[in-house]
């Protein structure tokens, strides 16, 4: 038995549920005085807590519920889960305001009004920001970058498109696979790349939905390719989707190159790989050494680790995801702190860095602070070849 993994599962749900015992607690304060009766407690606790465990249990006994129910849990403990976030939050900061306002009144009844104030303002914070983070997921911005690489490239030019994180599954449907699909077409592409975290760990639905034939439906000159990420690996069945993908137009490159476009376009294995698979990736100085660089080389590398790694090994541009931007704010100032480039365009010497918050959400389908984006990069060359 691996004992930190137990230590540390056993301190995630104690802190999970103590978190969620303070956020009830101080629900059912408010509620009472608001006028509420809760006539049995163990009910109240029972729904607060299946509210709160519902997506841990979705994604738990997924091989066992009918897809309805596990739909359901999911997108239920999802929203949950942004809802857990912000009221952690507010719940703290309103409660330190409250003891600094209740020290200068004196009568019982102020108190009541001022919690009742204090109490309502929390909802309607929390309840405002799920609801523009969801409205704010769905809209999705094309980021757009010009590079002039300096090696002979194709004539004209070329425009890559990248998408990151789609995360597809029961919460990012066919619905939106649609929506990613036109804005790429809009954008008439040379080559396609996706990023990594093309689904969402479960490849049962990806496959139930026939996702695969819809990425039929790209419109690129010279192809779509892709990486893997750390959720094909979480789900267990990177295997399976790779097979999925190879009877589709979408080439997966795991720690493999190929020449599309003028261009080298390497792939590297996920980082995590190794951790589920037992194989440790190739290092970088092995992945490039057949790699033709006196040739435009643009590598893809989910996640975005010392990126600055491959400046001396002839990749002219490197592309990542897997940041989310932190998806809820503050998250994004842990992951500014994490890596060395959470978003955006990097110069590491001759080489571009850019590193997308995604199209797609994990867990909560809520972004706040970050954008769903598809990244667009028009590159130049110093010598056009016909």
């Amino acid at each position: 038995m691996n004992y930190g993994l137990f230590i540390a599962i056993v301190l995630f749900f104690a802190l999970y549920l103590l978190i969620n015992i303070y956020i009830g607690k101080n629900l059912k304060n408010y509620l009472r005085i608001m006028g509420v009766k809760i006539k049995n407690d163990k009910i109240y606790w029972a729904a607060f807590m299946a509210v709160a465990f519902s997506y841990i249990l979705a994604r738990a006994l997924n091989p066992f519920m009918p897809e309805g129910v596990d739909v359901l849990l999911t997108n239920t403990g999802a929203y949950y889960l942004a809802v857990m976030a912000y009221a952690l939050i507010v719940i703290s900061a309103l409660k330190m305001l409250y003891i600094l306002f209740k020290r200068r009144i004196s009568s019982c009844r102020a108190r009541i009004k001022a919690a009742k104030v204090f109490g309502t303002i929390g909802i309607v914070v929390v309840f405002a920001s799920v609801v523009y983070g969801s409205v704010n997921a769905r809209r999705v911005e094309t980021t757009e970058y010009s590079l002039k690489m300096d090696k002979p490239g194709p004539k004209g030019g070329l425009k890559v498109v990248f998408a990151s994180d789609i995360h597809l599954g029961n919460i990012v449907g066919n619905s939106r696979l649609e929506e990613l699909i036109q804005v790429i077409n809009k954008e008439k592409p040379d080559i396609v790349l996706l990023g990594g975290d093309i689904v969402d760990e479960d490849v049962e639905y990806f496959i139930d939905e026939k996702m695969a034939d819809r990425l039929e439906k790209i419109d690129s000159k010279y192809g779509v390719y892709g990486v893997l990420g750390n959720h094909e690996y979480i789900g267990g069945s990177e295997e399976e989707f790779e097979a999925i993908l190879s009877k589709s137009q979408v080439k997966i490159l795991k720690d493999e190159h190929e020449e599309a476009g003028g261009v080298v376009l390497v792939g590297r294995d996920d980082l995590s790989g190794e951790r589920f698979s037992g194989v440790p990736r190739a290092e970088l100085e092995e992945l490039l050494r057949d790699v033709d660089t006196e040739k435009p080389v643009i590598m893809m590398d989910h996640q975005p680790m010392k990126s600055g790694e491959a400046k001396n090994l002839g990749v002219d541009l490197l592309l990542s995801g897997h940041t989310h931007r932190g998806q809820l704010f503050p998250g994004s100032i842990i992951t500014s702190a994490i890596y060395d480039i959470d978003w955006g365009i990097k110069s590491y010497g001759d080489m571009e860095a850019i590193v997308s918050s995604g199209y797609g959400t994990w867990g909560p389908p809520i972004k706040i602070g970050s954008n769903s984006e598809v990244v667009v990069i028009n590159v130049e060359f110093k010598e056009e070849i016909e």
